[in-house]
Formats: structure tokens, C-alpha cells, sequence
């Protein structure tokens, strides 16, 4: 029921905002380019290379989070060498930062709409060994879906504002069951710890690991990732 009701709020949520991004695509051409990704509909070369070998899926929503996603990246695969990665964001200059700075052996997506039949269809393509979230973005069916598939999930570099904090609170009865799902918790601070576990988060999944965000070159947020899963 609680996915039903979400999935029944969420379609004229898009609705009302699909003006929005339409004009975003009419300004911008770069927010244009790969826009049908969004909806899980990649092109036959893109979905070669994704099929090409398995891959970790690592999710960067801005420019900041790009810079933690490709340092995640760069340190896991010197633990891992064969590994491969998908990274996804949401904005169309993150995505021009990471195009720059990516492996030949990796792929670069736009993150899909949180909708089921979406989800099922980036998933059946994408078929991620783990998805690693920088910062925190909750999307109840992306994370449900995972879950549901024993795909381990892993948050680095979590942090909630305040003013987030109070939306997830006033929505707990949704986002609890999401942030259960959740195989661990890297928070920036103890208090984005403690915000992380009052919204619903199992406190022994949460750790404390510092902000990567100002100085990505210092932290190894992939090693923390490995220890804790």
C-alpha cells in the first residue's frame, strides 16, 4: 500500500513538472542531449557497452557529488582492477564534468525517472552489482526495487540539511521503509548521522566518516564502502 500511494502521488507530480523541464530542454541543449535517458531508453551502442561486463552503479546528483562518485571510482578500482562502473547524474554540467574525467571501460548515464516500469527497465539493462549514492537522494522505488533483487545499497558522503530533515520527518512513514532498505549509512557528521536514524536509518548501519566533498583527494570512501558491506 505505501508504494501504491506513493507511485499514485508521484505521476501528476511529473505531470506538473514536465512543463518545466521541457523549457529546461528548449534553453539549454545540453540538458536536451540524452534527455530520453531519463526514461530508460538508451541507444543500442550505449546498451552494448552497458552489457559488455557487470558494473557497480554510482550515483552523483551535481558537480560535488561528481567529484566524490569519481574519487569512489578511482579507489575501489585500484582495490578491484577488473571492475566497472555506471555513474549517473542529474545535471547536465555534472554530466560534462564526469564525461571529461571517465575510464574508457566505464559508462555515463542520466539518472532515470523514479517510476516502476522506468526502474524495472533501467535495471533489467543496467543489472548493478551494488549502487552507491554520494551524498543522498531518496528514491523509494529505485531503492525498493534493489533491495528486492539482494542488490546492496551504500550511502558515502551522507549528509541531510535541516531543512530536508524536516520533509523526510513529516514523510517517515514512506521514507523509514526506504532508509531500511539501505545496507549502510557513510554520514559527514553526527549530526546528519542522528537526522539519518531518526527518519528511519538502522542505527548500526550508520558510521561517521567526515565530509569527502572539499577534499575528495583525501578520503577513501571506496575502502570504507568494502570494510563496512
Amino acid at each position: 500500500m505505501i508504494w501504491f500511494l506513493y507511485n499514485l502521488a508521484f505521476v501528476p507530480a511529473f505531470v506538473l513538472a514536465l512543463p518545466y523541464y521541457l523549457l529546461r530542454m528548449a534553453r539549454r541543449g545540453g540538458y536536451r542531449r540524452g534527455f530520453m535517458q531519463r526514461l530508460g531508453l538508451y541507444d543500442a551502442d550505449l546498451r552494448a557497452r552497458i552489457a559488455a561486463r557487470p558494473r557497480l552503479w554510482v550515483h552523483a546528483v551535481s558537480v560535488g557529488e561528481v567529484l566524490v562518485g569519481l574519487r569512489f571510482i578511482e579507489v575501489w578500482r585500484k582495490d578491484h582492477p577488473g571492475a566497472a562502473f555506471v555513474l549517473s547524474t542529474n545535471t547536465s554540467t555534472a554530466h560534462a564534468l564526469a564525461e571529461k574525467s571517465m575510464h574508457a571501460d566505464d559508462v555515463l548515464v542520466y539518472f532515470p525517472v523514479d517510476f516502476p516500469l522506468t526502474i524495472r527497465r533501467v535495471l533489467g539493462i543496467l543489472r548493478p552489482q551494488m549502487l552507491v549514492l554520494t551524498e543522498g537522494e531518496w528514491w523509494p522505488n529505485l531503492i525498493h526495487a534493489l533491495h528486492a533483487r539482494h542488490v546492496p545499497i551504500a550511502l558515502i558522503n551522507g549528509r541531510m540539511s535541516e531543512k530536508s530533515f524536516r520533509g523526510y520527518v513529516r514523510l517517515r512513514w514512506i521514507f523509514g521503509r526506504v532508509l531500511r532498505r539501505v545496507d549502510l549509512f557513510c554520514a559527514q557528521s553526527h549530526e546528519d548521522a542522528e537526522r539519518l536514524i531518526t527518519v528511519g536509518a538502522p542505527r548500526d548501519r550508520v558510521h561517521v566518516t567526515d565530509s569527502a566533498k572539499f577534499d575528495a583527494a583525501q578520503h577513501d570512501p571506496a575502502r570504507r564502502v568494502r570494510f563496512k558491506l
